[in-house]
């Protein structure tokens, strides 16, 4: 079962005149495949969804790309006042908040939420477009779902935001857990980067730092 999502367009990121919301296809979805099916769960807006996870049966994580918050989602109701995280993040472009996967399969019994969102650098949503502060990097972090909220966030991966290159644009952020257990991420080439971290083989080493 598919489900869809109602957005926000974005206010920031849309400032730049390469990018354009798409609209709306006026009969819905088109699924190809007769065993699939799409059931709308919820009607109340979400602020530029990036990604999704399901966490139990009708239990989904959201994550905002403007506002740095996890919403919750469950048989459909929003649980925005109560969000599982809310982390500053900068906006500008596709920078944000822009993936997570969820795990609960680590041999500890504890459930592990991995994020990977643009960190603000002077604490602020959005503070790299309207005050041009430097964003702290692109980051991800492991999480420990507790009582509603995650908790004791440890960093996996400190990439720069705006690499050697200088360009913030095309930012990736997507992660899954393989089947061997190992968390993976896309970076995006990062403004036409072009390095061994975006399958270059015979590119220059990535110019960022490398989680141990």
């Amino acid at each position: 079962m598919l489900f869809s999502f109602s957005c926000l367009s974005a206010t920031n990121f849309l400032s730049y005149s390469a990018y354009f919301k798409a609209p709306a296809s006026p009969h819905g979805p088109v699924i190809n495949d007769p065993n699939l099916m799409v059931e709308k769960v919820n009607d109340k807006p979400l602020n530029v969804p990036t990604s999704l996870e399901f966490f139990g049966n009708n239990d989904i994580l959201v994550t905002e790309k403007e506002t740095g918050k996890v919403i919750r989602v469950i048989d459909g109701l929003v649980k925005e006042n109560v969000p599982l995280l809310d982390v500053e993040v900068a906006t500008a472009m596709e920078r944000g908040l822009l993936g997570l996967a969820v795990s609960n399969s680590t041999g500890d019994s504890k459930t592990h939420v991995f994020i990977y969102y643009t960190e603000s650098g002077g604490g602020e949503d959005g503070d790299d477009f309207n005050a041009g502060v430097e964003p702290a990097g692109n980051r991800l972090y492991s999480y420990e779902y507790f009582d509603g909220i995650l908790i004791n966030p440890t960093l996996l991966l400190d990439l720069p935001a705006a690499p050697v290159n200088n360009k913030a644009e095309h930012n990736g952020g997507k992660v899954i857990i393989g089947p061997d257990n190992n968390i993976y991420t896309v970076i995006g080439d990062v403004g036409a980067h072009r390095t061994q971290s975006q399958n270059v083989a015979n590119g220059p080493a990535a110019d960022g730092k490398e989680a141990s």
